[in-house]
């Protein structure tokens, strides 16, 4: 970016003092419509990293939330079933605490998402055993679908921690931001001073 600043600078003092008022006009026109650019493109992609940010903080509650309600809900069912599945569900807790101390680590990382998984279908498993053990249990119960709300949030939450920003809107905004530089530099010039406090902000 200073580089930048300091291109627009050196051509600004070389060849802005010969500009006529009407071209200088004309030049501060463009500036301002290329930094109302910047500007636009900034809010957006602050926008559109705030809403993921709070999809993601949501969905880290819901799942939360449906993994209590699963563990309470099994407490209704009978012997071993209620017991496999609330060892499967600590067993997802533990291994969705240590998914975030992982992102350095791709193989374990992967790993822990495969077990994650395994325990998952531990968990669908064990309810498909209660329910052709007692169906009237299950279905007084209501575990079928707590069930499916953990599976379905584990889905979200992969989703959600994998989707970024498009590599398109940030190319375009560093570009945008490295062409405001150089106009900023260019007024600079033409002043023949620089402004350092504008140019690190």
């Amino acid at each position: 970016m200073l580089a930048a600043c300091e291109i627009g600078y050196r051509h600004g003092s070389r060849w802005g003092r010969e500009q006529s008022e009407h071209a200088r006009t004309v030049s501060n026109m463009v500036k301002a419509s290329i930094l109302g650019l910047v500007t636009f493109l900034l809010g957006f992609s602050f926008s559109m990293t705030s809403t993921r940010h709070e999809i993601r903080r949501k969905v880290v509650l819901d799942e939360a939330n449906a993994i209590g309600t699963l563990d309470l809900r099994a407490t209704l069912l009978q012997q071993p079933e209620q017991y496999q599945l609330r060892s499967a569900l600590r067993k997802l807790v533990r291994l969705r605490l240590a998914l975030p101390n992982l992102s350095n680590a791709p193989d374990e990382l992967d790993a822990t998402r495969k077990a994650l998984v395994s325990e998952l279908d531990v968990v669908w498993s064990a309810v498909q055993r209660a329910h052709e053990k007692s169906p009237q249990s299950v279905l007084v119960s209501q575990i079928v679908p707590s069930a499916n709300e953990v599976i379905d949030l584990n889905t979200t939450r992969y989703w959600a921690a994998n989707s970024h920003m498009p590599a398109a809107v940030l190319v375009m905004l560093a570009a945008c931001a490295v062409v405001a530089c150089m106009l900023i530099g260019h007024s600079c010039g033409q002043t023949e001073r620089r402004h350092a406090g504008l140019w690190f902000a």
